[in-house]
C-alpha cells in the first residue's frame, strides 16, 4: 500500500492533467450559443452527433435546458465539473435499439503502440427509471456515422466500465475508464451503447417517473491521457490498507478495465488480468499485485486486517510500529508504539513483496536498530508477529 498520494487519485479529478488531455472541450463548457431546447449537441464546440437520434446539451446559461436539469423532479444533478454536460439514451423499453451518441475529434492522433488512460463520467438522470450497462468508448481512425433511420452504431468499443455493471445511481458520478494501447491513427472518440437490446442488461429502479421506460445518462469529463505524461508512469496500486470483521469481504485494487494485473497471496497466485477483486481472508493477509502496463512491470501490496468475532489473540488497539528513517540504506530504527504490548513470544520478520521470509529476529526490544544492508534496493516489509499471528506490517524502502 502506497504511503504517498497515489497518482490515480489525481486522475479522478483530471484537473491536474488537463494539459495532457487529448479531448477538446472535454467538460462541454464551451458553446457557440446557449442551448434553447433539446437535441442541440451541435452547439457544444468540438462535439457532433453521429446518428439521426440527437443527444442533448445542457448548460447553466440556459433557462430551458439548464444544469441541473431534472425533468420536473427535485433538482440536484449538477455537473461533475463546471456548468455543463450532455445527455443521451443508452436503452429504451418502448423503442427497439434506440441509442444516442456523442463524438469528438481528438486534439492529436494516437501514436502506434502508445498506452492511454481513457474514459468519462456518467450519472443516471433521475427523471428516468431504467439503468443499463454497456456505456462505452469507441476509438476510430475516422468519424463514424449512421445517417439512416436506425439508431444503433454496430461497433466494438475498446473501453467499457470495470465489470460492465448496470448503473442506476442518480446521485453520484461514476467513472467508466480503461487502458488502451493504440495501433496508431485513432483520431475520433465516440461515447454510447454499441450493443443491441438483446445484448444489454437493464434494471428498472423507478416506475413512477416521466421517463420510466428509458435509460438516460448525463456525460461529463471525458479524457484521453497518454500514460507517459503521468508522473511515475501510473504504477501499480493494490488499494489502501483496510480492517474488516471476520466473515466479511472487501474490494482491493482499482476498477480500471484492460489493466493487466496478477494478484498473489504470498507465493500463491489468486487472480490474473484484473485491476481489482473481492477478497475474504480469514486471518490478516498481505496481498501483492503485479501490474504489466504496456511492458512496464510494477508491484504494490495491501494489508487486509481481520478483526471482530472469531479472531484469536486480539491485537491491542494502540499497537503500531515506527520505522525511521524510511526510506533508508538498510539500517533503521524500529519502535513499537504501544505501552501495553508485551514482547514475550514476539518476533520481527523481514519479507519481500511476495511474502517470502528473508530475515527474522526472535529476541526483540520495543526499540532497536536493525541492519538489513545485505538486501538490495527495493521495497520490503517488517512484520511484528506474536504467537504466529501477524500483528502489524510496515513497509521498508531501501535505497542505495
Amino acid at each position: 500500500m502506497r504511503d504517498l498520494i497515489y497518482i490515480l487519485v489525481l486522475f479522478t479529478s483530471l484537473n491536474c492533467f488537463a494539459q495532457f488531455n487529448l479531448v477538446p472541450n472535454n467538460s462541454f463548457e464551451n458553446y457557440s450559443s446557449c442551448p434553447s431546447s433539446t437535441n442541440q449537441t451541435s452547439l457544444c464546440i468540438g462535439w457532433i452527433n453521429p446518428t439521426t437520434a440527437s443527444p442533448d446539451y445542457y448548460n447553466s446559461c440556459s433557462t430551458i435546458i439548464s444544469v441541473p436539469y431534472c425533468g420536473g423532479t427535485p433538482c440536484f444533478q449538477y455537473a461533475k465539473t463546471g456548468n455543463a454536460y450532455v445527455g443521451l439514451y443508452g436503452f429504451s423499453k418502448s423503442v427497439s435499439d434506440v441509442r444516442e451518441y456523442v463524438q469528438s475529434q481528438l486534439i492529436s492522433t494516437l501514436a502506434v503502440n502508445k498506452c492511454y488512460y481513457i474514459g468519462f463520467y456518467l450519472n443516471n438522470a433521475n427523471w428516468t427509471g431504467v439503468g443499463c450497462n454497456n456505456l462505452a468508448v469507441y476509438l476510430s481512425n475516422n468519424a463514424i456515422s449512421l445517417p439512416g433511420p436506425t439508431y444503433l452504431l454496430n461497433y466494438t468499443p475498446q473501453i467499457k466500465g470495470f465489470g460492465n455493471k448496470i448503473i442506476t445511481d442518480t446521485l453520484n458520478w461514476h467513472i467508466i475508464a480503461g487502458i488502451f494501447q493504440s495501433s496508431g491513427n485513432e483520431n475520433f472518440l465516440t461515447i454510447g451503447n454499441f450493443n443491441n437490446d438483446s445484448s444489454t442488461d437493464t434494471s428498472t429502479f423507478n416506475s413512477t417517473v416521466i421517463g420510466a421506460d428509458h435509460a438516460y445518462y448525463y456525460i461529463d469529463d471525458v479524457f484521453v491521457i497518454p500514460i507517459d505524461s503521468v508522473p511515475s508512469g501510473m504504477p501499480a496500486f493494490a488499494g489502501n490498507n483496510v480492517t474488516i470483521n471476520s466473515g466479511d469481504s472487501t474490494f482491493i485494487g482499482q476498477q480500471i478495465s484492460n489493466l493487466n494485473c496478477n494478484w498473489y497471496n504470498g507465493t500463491v497466485q489468486i487472480a490474473t488480468n484484473t485491476s481489482g477483486l473481492y477478497v475474504k481472508p480469514v486471518t490478516t493477509t498481505t496481498y501483492v499485485v503485479q501490474q504489466n502496463l504496456c511492458g512496464n512491470i510494477t508491484n504494490d501490496t495491501v494489508v487486509v486486517t481481520v478483526g471482530g468475532l472469531g479472531i484469536k489473540d486480539a491485537v491491542p488497539i494502540a499497537i503500531g510500529i515506527r520505522i525511521s528513517p524510511n526510506p533508508n540504506s538498510g539500517i533503521f530504527t524500529m519502535e513499537i508504539l504501544s505501552k501495553e504490548f508485551r514482547i514475550e513470544n514476539a518476533e520481527l520478520r523481514i519479507t519481500n513483496l511476495l511474502g517470502q521470509e528473508l530475515k527474522s529476529e526472535k529476541h526483540i526490544n520495543k526499540k532497536q536498530t536493525l541492519d538489513i544492508t545485505e538486501l538490495n534496493s527495493g521495497i520490503y516489509f517488517l512484520q511484528l508477529i506474536q504467537n504466529e499471528t501477524i500483528l502489524v506490517t510496515n513497509k521498508i524502502i531501501i535505497t542505495k
